[in-house]
């Protein structure tokens, strides 16, 4: 166990009011029986594979102006010094591998390449406390074994024995404190002097760090966050065991499948447009080079639909191509609310609404996307976590990269001006808002449905202008729900739902209309042109049932397996063609009914909502008036006719939804 004192001097906060200085305490530190030499060169090669698709010049990006201006109240000049994680960028921008130090070292200078923040590392045998200060002119810096006295008024991480450890903050540490590979115990400090990053993100890093280490060595560890509320802090390493588990950063890379057959396949009937063009995306799948794409959900609704799939099953291509992939979950944007397409402002969530619809997303996706592979496994993130920090100057900067005319030019805002209904500020900083996602994650490209385009073409500008990436912009095919008008949106409703039961899946397929065949056949399977094309001509010749019945069977088979769909078309042909009763119908007791109610009687609209055929009084009144209600097989057209409990043994909504009363 090893207890550090951490503390700030208040006056640096006069200088940076809202820095805030992560620090991390490593102790008892027993190397692992493993390759570290195999393990690093997988973090180096993930590490660079990420970062390779920014063409910026360091001096135009927003981290070197915020550190120019961190320099200059430092008294120095970042055109001659850059501060340490600055440095190692221009190292790698330059095709140079950074300095291979010792493994401990050279683990958490990657992690402060890959996350932009300086990182440092201290060997704090002997040493009992460590504070940031302003140095008398007494102080001694030993660098390379050369003695140096430090001038006065210069700001340094220093320890209890008045020794400099590391100068001018972010650069240079000194020798008395450099890490050997015997160093059993370390401080790490994380220095956001910027304020670019939240509480939420510096634990993040924290985690990342840890997590990459415990699978070098074994120890015990503890965390803790100074800023200018909390300047005085004392880490004491827990006796807690470190499990250490599989990290995507260091993982073999994947083989890249750049073969003609597979790109060829990828880019199939259901992609609807490649930005900045089809040629530019086979060429850069054709390089070798691991690419990283996302797709983002907002968590608006609890449930996913078979039109979020078509991407999503592209994506997969994707990963088993070797490519990496990023799952976003948006929980901050959903709270704003997506207006595309919406003739009104969307209803703004609230936090616990959008973090229980993320929950359920999660659940739903993980049948068609691998997170657990041992090879190239998708990750999770949620965009509050960088979102959440951006500061007001930040929404501004980003804001200057579009006009008030571009956003006007967007279909439902216009619609919106000639019905002369409101048009709310924050509908104007979604698209930006999703636009910042890419260049926080720095991804090479993003999918979507068409519909979301703008939003899309709007990272695009952001991620070039900004972090200098030449982003690509996949546009699939959105499914049309039964209508054969509008889209499949789960803020209509109109949905075959991922989580539906094999059998409503079944019986929603077979009720869309004879002209959708083909577009469900095309977006809604797996099948390839060719087979495509035989079906079309199967159609041709008639017999719409049998085929409109096959591709119901193919829908439950991706999503729900060969034995649900064999049961789900079982059902629909006892059920709906030939009308019988199902063996399984859900039976519901009388005696609760009665309980609830309060009598023995019941009125049809009453018996369906409580027995979950509706969900509502409107809802039990169409179904009545349309003929789709029947007690006790015969058809209830007056949704207020009352019934005995007693004569009543069935009751059915639609052809396939039975309920069976019991005593």
């Amino acid at each position: 166990m090893k207890t550090i004192q951490f503390s700030i001097k208040p006056e640096l906060f006069e200088l940076f009011k809202n820095a805030q200085f992560g620090a991390v305490l490593l102790s008892d530190i027993v190397v692992k029986d493993v390759n570290h030499q195999e393990l690093l060169q997988n973090l180096r090669r993930n590490i660079y594979s990420r970062l390779a698709n920014s063409n910026k010049n360091i001096s135009e990006t927003k981290e070197y102006r915020l550190w120019g201006h961190v320099f200059s109240l430092l008294g120095l000049n970042i055109k001659q010094q850059l501060p340490s994680h600055l440095a190692l960028y221009k190292r790698f921008k330059n095709n140079r591998e950074l300095p291979k130090i010792n493994t401990l070292v050279d683990i958490y200078n990657h992690i402060s390449l890959l996350r932009q923040i300086p990182l440092g590392g201290h060997n704090v045998e002997g040493i009992d406390s460590i504070s940031i200060d302003s140095t008398n002119g007494s102080e001694v810096y030993i660098s390379k074994g050369k003695n140096e006295l430090v001038e006065a008024n210069r700001w340094a991480y220093m320890d209890n024995h008045n020794r400099v450890l590391t100068k001018d903050l972010v650069w240079r540490q000194s020798d008395v404190s450099l890490i050997g590979e015997e160093t059993k115990s370390i401080f790490i400090p994380i220095d956001d002097i910027t304020a670019s990053f939240s509480n939420h993100q510096l634990a993040n890093i924290v985690n990342e760090i840890v997590d990459v280490l415990s699978n070098f060595y074994n120890f015990k560890w503890s965390y803790g966050i100074i800023n200018k509320y909390n300047q005085k802090i004392l880490l004491t390493t827990a006796n807690t065991e470190i499990i250490s588990k599989p990290n995507n950063l260091l993982l073999p890379t994947p083989e890249i499948n750049t073969s003609n057959s597979a790109i060829s396949s990828f880019l199939d009937h259901k992609i609807d447009e490649v930005y900045p063009s089809k040629e530019s995306l086979i060429e850069a799948l054709k390089s070798g080079r691991r690419l990283s794409f996302y797709i983002g959900a907002d968590a608006t609704a609890p449930r996913l639909h078979l039109g979020h799939l078509i991407p999503v099953l592209k994506l997969k291509e994707l990963q088993e191509m070797g490519h990496r992939l990023v799952f976003l979950i948006g929980d901050f944007t959903a709270r704003i609310g997506d207006p595309t397409d919406k003739s009104a402002a969307r209803v703004m969530l609230t936090e616990e609404e959008v973090n229980r619809n993320a929950k359920n997303f999660l659940e739903q996706i993980k049948k068609y996307i691998d997170f657990d592979s041992s090879s190239n496994p998708a990750e999770v993130v949620f965009n509050s976590t960088w979102n959440d920090q951006l500061s007001m100057s930040d929404v501004i900067d980003l804001s200057s990269n579009f006009t008030v005319q571009q956003m006007l030019e967007r279909d439902m805002f216009a619609k919106r001006i000639k019905e002369n209904k409101p048009i709310y500020l924050h509908e104007f900083l979604y698209p930006l808002l999703q636009g910042y996602d890419s260049v926080y994650m720095g991804v090479d490209g993003e999918f979507g449905g068409r519909d979301q385009t703008f939003n899309m073409l709007a990272g695009r500008t952001l991620a070039k202008n900004i972090a200098g990436i030449d982003k690509f912009v996949v546009t699939t095919h959105f499914l049309l729900s039964a209508d054969g008008v509008n889209k499949m949106s789960k803020s209509i409703g109109n949905c075959i739902f991922i989580d539906d039961s094999p059998q409503d899946k079944y019986g929603k397929v077979m009720s869309i209309p004879d002209e959708l065949i083909m577009h469900y056949y095309q977006l809604a399977t797996q099948f390839d042109n060719e087979r495509l094309i035989l079906i079309e001509d199967e159609l041709e010749r008639g017999q719409p049932m049998d085929i409109k019945k096959k591709l119901a069977f193919e829908v439950v088979r991706l999503n729900d397996g060969e034995s649900s769909a064999k049961e789900a078309q079982n059902y629909f042909e006892q059920t709906v063609q030939l009308g019988n009763r199902p063996n399984d119908a859900r039976e519901v007791s009388k005696s609760e009914l009665r309980l609830i109610t309060g009598k023995d009687t019941i009125q049809v609209k009453e018996l369906l909502i409580l027995t979950k055929l509706c969900s509502s009084n409107s809802e039990a009144k169409r179904l009545c008036k349309s003929g789709a209600v029947e007690v006790n097989e015969i058809k209830a057209t007056n949704p207020e006719q009352e019934y005995s409990l007693a004569e009543i043994d069935t009751i059915k909504a639609g052809k396939r939804n039975w309920i069976i009363l019991v005593n």
